[in-house]
């Protein structure tokens, strides 16, 4: 299970709106003071990213909870959503220039392109109604772990 703090910030049914900081890896390196990259990520300061989880221990706003997903739907969906789509062009673009070879059109890397173009669509397609079935966008779905503290008087964080 990968794990993050959040801040619930909503709450709308079985899900919570959580936001979290983004934290650069250069805060714990022994070299942030003459590193380029540790320069940087202070300049820019943290980000903060809003979630939708669902909100199974009933948290309310204000709570600091753990949110964690499950690290094989993390690299199902990282597969999904990346390689799938790069493999479906690069098939689909293979396919067009053969094509173009056997339907004797002169400009096969245009066709190679066309092609290309329409397996990646057509794998982006694919992809969104995978996860969008409730069966398998409920895999994905990231979930309060456990509420880590509780501020009772905190009405509203937007």
């Amino acid at each position: 299970m990968i794990e993050e703090t959040a801040l619930v910030i909503k709450c709308q049914d079985d899900y919570a709106w959580v936001e979290t900081t983004r934290k650069s890896a250069c805060d714990h390196c022994s070299m942030n003071k003459g590193c380029g990259t540790g320069a940087i990520s202070k300049v820019f300061g943290e980000k903060r990213s809003r979630l939708k989880v669902l909100n199974n221990i009933e948290a309310s706003v204000g709570d600091s909870v753990l949110i964690g997903i499950d690290e094989s739907a993390l690299l199902t969906g990282s597969f999904l959503v990346y390689l799938v789509p790069i493999l479906s062009l690069l098939a689909f673009a293979l396919l067009g220039e053969q094509m173009a070879s056997q339907w004797l059109v002169e400009n096969r890397d245009l066709m190679a392109i066309i092609f290309g173009l329409f397996g990646l669509v057509l794998s982006m397609l694919w992809v969104r109604h995978r996860t969008a079935q409730p069966e398998h966008a409920r895999r994905f779905q990231a979930v309060i772990l456990r509420r880590l503290s509780r501020q009772e008087d905190c009405q509203s964080i937007v």
